[in-house]
């Protein structure tokens, strides 16, 4: 599918939230404010990299004033996405550790899997130009909730900002994706590698090789994480000293290794957004054993022709296509109760909606 579609449909998905947003600031302050100061749309995951791989979800986060509740959200806010004809399975997973609300939007003849989760800023309404990327002082105005939201999308933009050639890294991005797919690693809740970790270590391995074309950094990508001394943290960046106002309503943030988690982590990949946190902490010694197997073997297939002439990328991605698909074994068990059926009905929602894109990344 062409990115014009999706650009359309996020555009149309942008004015639904402004809209809505402009609509209840007017019910309380009985005037209107401008769009962009009623809400904002921000992308994370592979969308706004540029990755335009065909069934890509859509990871967003809407920021909102304080003016608008998060019970607001999860109650008007589904009615509005609801009635609008292109939306469809609206799910609503307000007790989550990252709360949202997940749905389908019509794009063209395809069905885009969105997941949208909201941040409150302590402002009525937006400050006008709100950059959320500009420094860490936009965490000084939001709680624990948002602040998890908006490291998404302030991740993913401290990622495009690292690299030295965006290029090189969606080529990187694009084959070691294929490669994780086919031996069956795509999988950040299944204890090995999703979205945001392949992202991060093929940012990772084109800074390391700033120079190099695609097809060198592909190889390195697989020696160099093979050979990796974990749990050596892999970070875009050096860790970043911040002093928060004691007027915050939580413990100041802190770091990664200030949080004490470095011992309990086996394979931190840290995310570069302040403040740094292990975006792979579910991965377990086996399953790094079995991800530097697979590494090991998929730079065997590619660097075998360093020593031509001229290795192309194209002759790299060949190689790991040549990869079978391997059956890996996974096991899943889930229980969960429910006060209401009406509850319950949502959880199962839910999980079959798992399970529908987890068949669907296979076929992908």
């Amino acid at each position: 599918m062409s990115d014009t579609p999706r650009a359309t449909m996020i555009a149309h998905l942008t004015g639904l939230i402004q809209q809505w947003a402009r609509t209840k600031i007017f019910e309380h302050i009985g005037r209107d404010v401008p769009l962009e100061q009623a809400a904002q749309l921000h992308l994370s995951g592979s969308q706004p990299t540029g990755l335009n791989e065909s069934g890509i979800d859509i990871d967003a986060v809407a920021v909102f004033p304080n003016i608008i509740s998060r019970d607001d959200f999860f109650t008007t806010m589904r009615a509005h996405l609801s009635s609008d004809p292109t939306v469809s399975n609206v799910q609503v997973l307000a007790s989550a550790a990252v709360p949202m609300i997940g749905f389908e939007v019509r794009s063209g003849a395809h069905n885009i899997d969105v997941d949208l989760l909201v941040a409150i800023l302590d402002a009525t309404p937006l400050p006008p130009g709100l950059d959320i990327h500009s420094n860490e002082a936009i965490l000084q105005c939001v709680d624990e909730p948002s602040e998890r939201s908006l490291n998404g999308p302030r991740t993913t933009e401290a990622i495009l900002r690292a690299l030295p050639d965006r290029q090189v890294f969606l080529d990187v991005l694009r084959a070691v994706r294929l490669w994780a797919r086919r031996r069956e690693l795509y999988s950040n809740k299944g204890g090995f590698l999703g979205g945001i970790n392949l992202s991060l270590l093929a940012a990772h391995a084109a800074c390391q090789y700033p120079n190099a074309p695609a097809a060198r950094v592909l190889e390195r990508f697989f020696w160099l994480y093979m050979e990796w001394v974990w749990p050596t943290p892999v970070s875009l960046r050096p860790p970043t000293p911040c002093a928060l106002p004691a007027a915050r309503t939580h413990q100041p943030l802190a770091e990664w290794r200030a949080q004490g988690q470095a011992a309990a982590d086996v394979m931190p990949i840290l995310t570069p957004a302040f403040p740094a946190g292990n975006s792979a902490p579910l991965v377990t010694h086996t399953s790094l054993a079995a991800i530097k197997e697979e590494m090991a073997i998929a730079h065997g297939q590619v660097s075998r022709f360093l020593t031509a002439p001229a290795l192309t990328f194209t002759l790299a991605l060949t190689r790991l296509r040549t990869l079978q698909t391997r059956a890996r074994p996974h096991w899943h068990a889930c229980a969960s109760s429910s006060r209401s059926e009406k509850k319950a009905g949502r959880s199962r929602a839910w999980v079959e909606k798992q399970g529908k894109n987890k068949r669907q990344k296979k076929r992908g």
